[in-house]
């Protein structure tokens, strides 16, 4: 359980810091200041709450649970209402292009990378609850 989650952490922190150093270098280029626009706090948020989530499937896994998937929606539910939450100071002011997007790209790629390893969790343990030709 230790070693799924360690694994999947390496690889989120390797794909998420390759993105801030991509994106900080273009917000540099574009709009003078390569932290603005909350940057490092939107990448340490998807980050700690992707870890986070992912723990707790890999737990759920590892107690046999047949609703992963259902788990997984919520936790990504829960992720995005609490960026609406703890981030928007007024709901009705139109959200920046740049503060989205300095949002959605970790969002998203943690997304992904959560999707793929839950992908790979629910095959695993499909063929371990296949029966055996004995």
């Amino acid at each position: 359980m230790i070693k799924a989650i360690l694994r999947f952490a390496i690889v989120l922190t390797a794909i998420l810091l390759f993105t801030f150093a991509i994106h900080a270098f273009i917000q540099k280029a574009t709009l003078g200041d390569p932290f603005e626009h909350n940057i490092i706090v939107y990448y340490l948020f998807n980050y700690i709450l992707t870890l986070l989530f992912f723990a707790m499937l890999v737990y759920f896994q590892s107690i046999n649970s047949k609703q992963l998937g259902f788990i997984f929606l919520a936790s990504s539910f829960v992720k995005f209402m609490l960026y609406f939450v703890f981030f928007k100071e007024d709901s009705e002011e139109a959200t920046d292009k740049v503060e989205a997007m300095t949002f959605f790209i970790p969002y998203g790629l943690s997304l992904a990378l959560e999707t793929y390893y839950l992908v790979q969790m629910l095959k695993n343990q499909e063929k371990e609850n296949e029966p055996t030709a004995d």
